[in-house]
């Protein structure tokens, strides 16, 4: 686990320290998935979270689906952080 922000290489080692990481790269019969397009997209979340850090509370994607060409972002969840939400006028 690095601190963001984090470059693709970063990101592309990450992934190959992973116990799963075989799996990744077509074991069992299957397709390898493109390890790159992962990479691409932790190190581009990393960067906008670091560009602004008091920004969020948590951001979340789960599942990103990597195939053979690209990977893609089924759900995210992406939380505000409370200080940076707008404040309400008072009706005095």
């Amino acid at each position: 686990l690095d601190l963001a922000p984090v470059t693709s290489t970063e990101v592309r080692r990450m992934i190959e320290r992973l116990k799963g990481a075989p799996l990744l790269h077509g074991a069992r019969g299957r397709r390898a998935v493109d390890i790159d397009a992962i990479a691409d997209a932790v190190s581009r979340l990393s960067v906008l979270a670091a560009r602004q850090p008091d920004a969020f509370d948590s951001i979340e994607i789960n599942p990103l689906l990597a195939r053979a060409h690209g990977a893609v972002a089924l759900d995210t969840l992406i939380v505000p952080a409370r200080s940076s939400a707008p404040a309400r006028e008072s009706a005095a």
